[in-house]
């Protein structure tokens, strides 16, 4: 197996001091938000790129409580993304998708919507099933069977009558994945998908139904047992790349999926960035279509107390760096993939 080894950033305050990840670009402006969620109030808080003429500017909203899995997604036809949670166990044994958004594009949240989908056990993983639009649907894997249940927008936002009326059932998985639903073959639709670690051996393999063939499953092996899974589209061509994050060297191993990168089997992109007990959190950062290197790091030495991001940007090899204090301690942060850690 080839790889390209490219030189670590230094993470000292001298290479990186405070200055401005999260999964959803919050203000519709291209680059994804930083952003948290504070279960102890059930607050989020993010930092708002578009605003302050683009040096952004930071703004909360309660919405949730304790226990709540942060889901903030497309979901309703506002401009601005919604503010959502994932309620594993209230009011009933059914899981609740409680999704708060804009109507006005000024940020004031004032209308909301919720939908009973899925069981407490189950892990949340909101992405597009449904062919020619852009709403997220309610997705989640149920551990204990390795099961797939939607239920589909139709087409139509949250905020609309007559969504969410079907639904489709897949079985894919075992009880010990990781669930890692993505759009990998690039038809808009997001593939079913687990990353699979195997104690026996030490290698990881993901498991994935691909709808743009006739939903092929394939089987890729790639990564190691403790490795993360982090997929997202870090060679800029639409499509999401396979990618680990491993917590021991904080390596980044990207396996591209454009042609022009060669082929898959024989090319892979190592980056160093992060230290052991940061969480990987990827993101589209600066809006340039290209995945970047982040982690968030609870209990930072530069700033004790408070988390701080620490984001390697693209393209160039992901040469550019930056690092923005944001959040406090037991904080979640937005791109923290459900699933992964426990949350």
């Amino acid at each position: 197996m080839r790889r390209t080894i490219v030189a670590p950033l230094l993470l000292g305050a001298a290479a990186l001091m405070a200055s401005p990840a999260a999964a959803v670009d919050l203000d519709n402006d291209g680059k994804d938000d930083l952003a948290v969620y504070r279960p102890s109030f059930g607050e989020h808080y993010f930092i708002a790129s578009s605003l302050n003429g683009g040096m952004g500017l930071g703004l909360g909203f309660q919405w949730g409580l304790s226990g709540d899995t942060p889901v903030s997604g497309n979901f309703s036809s506002a401009t601005n993304q919604d503010i959502a949670v994932w309620r594993p166990a209230a009011p009933s044994a059914t899981g609740v998708w409680y999704i708060r958004y804009d109507p006005t594009t000024n940020f004031a949240y004032g209308s909301a919507n919720a939908f009973a989908w899925g069981l407490p056990s189950d892990i949340p993983q909101p992405c597009t099933r449904d062919a020619g639009n852009s709403f997220n649907d309610l997705v989640v894997w149920r551990p204990s069977s390795g099961t797939w249940y939607t239920r589909l927008s139709g087409a139509m936002g949250s905020d609309q009558s007559g969504v969410y009326a079907t639904s489709e059932t897949q079985q894919w998985g075992l009880n010990g994945d990781t669930p890692v639903a993505a759009d990998y073959d690039n038809d808009g639709r997001c593939d079913y998908a687990v990353f699979r670690e195997n104690s026996s051996t030490g290698q990881a393999t993901w498991y994935i139904i691909l709808t743009g063939t006739s939903n092929t499953a394939v089987t890729i092996p790639f990564g190691l047992s403790g490795d993360v899974p982090v997929p997202g589209d870090y060679d800029g061509d639409g499509q999401v790349d396979l990618a680990v994050w491993r917590p021991n060297g904080g390596f980044w191993i990207v396996r591209p999926s454009s042609s022009s990168q060669g082929e898959l089997d024989d090319w892979v992109r190592v980056y160093q960035w992060g230290l052991n007990g940061d969480a990987a959190v990827p993101m589209d950062y600066d809006g340039d279509g290209i995945t970047d290197l982040v982690v968030y790091r609870e209990n930072d030495s530069t700033s004790p107390g408070l988390p701080v991001w620490y984001i390697r940007k693209s393209p160039m090899s992901f040469a550019s760096a930056e690092a923005q204090q944001w959040g406090l301690t037991n904080d979640i942060p937005y791109g923290d993939r459900p699933g992964e850690d426990g949350n």
